[in-house]
């Protein structure tokens, strides 16, 4: 008896025993297995989490619209129907966005594609501004960018340069160190965006002075002159100097002039002469100034005139290329030819 009590002692003991040998091993393995699965989920959701903020960007479209797009954030760049390139840096859905006639006070600046600064905004007036109006160009204008943009905006766009050059800003040629099909690089900020009639209730102080200065200009510019004028009810002022007996010009007619432009308190500002090249455009079609347009039109081929044109009928209260705003001015024109 003793002994096979001693005998069933053992052997129960002994499988006792493997059941906890079993029971450890069991643990030990599972925990391996859970840290490796851990460790295996971490290491997934960092290479997502890395993917994710390396390789996408949040952009909003045109119409406010978001979408994540997979490429670097600072290469991307969308296209309205126009083929308008370009990238918000903020937006403000809330506030206001310009429409045709609205004065934009602005910060502007733009490269040409190798990031040569061309042009900004800060060097000529902190107070920068331009009045919107109809797209210049079709393929994409600064027009379509302002009207995209809201106040408080900051976006980049790529406009073609030819087409900015001589449709926008109405130049006869691109400059030399723009390439053919190159894209111009815009970097804008709206500030501001003011109706006509709030911005002049804002400034009618400034331009009522202005007015004065104009109108005091004027009168003793004509003190000046041995000639009679004629004044059109617009306040354009027409001077012939040598009748034309060619046919008058109309709307729609193809123009070559020959003239030089200055400023009535002295000074020249541009001259075809010196360029030894005449000078077309349309007739009618809001390529040139209000007041030289209406001057043409009451010309005839072979006429010699001098137009004094106020600066309500030329660049108003904006600046236009090396123009300041608020400037009267001068042009001594000869209609070559019309066609």
């Amino acid at each position: 008896m003793k002994t096979n009590f001693f005998s069933y002692f053992i052997i129960r003991n002994h499988c006792f025993l493997s059941v906890l040998c079993f029971l450890f091993l069991f643990f030990v393995v599972s925990c391996k297995n859970s840290d490796s699965t851990d460790t295996d989920k971490n290491t997934n959701n960092a290479e997502i989490s890395n993917n994710i903020s390396h390789n996408a960007v949040l952009v909003f479209n045109s119409n406010g619209k978001t979408e994540y797009i997979k490429k670097d954030p600072t290469k991307v760049f969308r296209k309205t129907e126009s083929g308008l390139e370009y990238r918000f840096i903020e937006r403000n859905f809330d506030n206001p966005s310009p429409k045709i006639g609205d004065i934009i006070i602005l910060s502007l600046k733009y490269y040409n594609e190798k990031d040569s600064l061309i042009f900004d905004s800060k060097t000529v007036d902190e107070y920068f501004r331009m009045r919107v109006s109809g797209l210049s160009h079709e393929g994409g204008c600064i027009e379509e960018a302002y009207m995209m943009m809201s106040k408080g905006d900051s976006a980049i766009f790529k406009i073609d340069a030819e087409n900015f050059y001589k449709s926008t800003k109405r130049r006869i040629q691109t400059p030399e160190y723009i390439r053919k099909g190159e894209k111009l690089v815009f970097h804008i900020k709206i500030k501001n965006v003011l109706t006509s009639e709030d911005f002049v209730k804002e400034h009618s102080d400034i331009y009522e002075h202005q007015l004065q200065q104009e109108k005091s200009l004027i009168q003793r510019f004509l003190m000046s002159v041995d000639m009679e004028p004629k004044i059109y009810d617009s306040g354009l002022i027409h001077f012939t100097v040598r009748e034309g007996d060619g046919k008058k010009i109309n709307d729609g007619d193809f123009v070559k002039i020959d003239y030089i432009a200055s400023f009535i308190d002295g000074g020249t500002f541009d001259s075809s002469l010196d360029r030894n090249e005449t000078f077309e455009f349309k007739a009618g079609n809001n390529e040139v100034a209000k007041g030289l347009d209406e001057g043409i039109k009451n010309m005839r081929v072979g006429e010699y005139a001098l137009l004094i044109i106020p600066f309500r009928l030329a660049y108003g209260d904006e600046k236009y290329g090396v123009i300041p705003p608020f400037s009267t001015l001068i042009f001594e024109i000869e209609v070559i030819d019309e066609k």
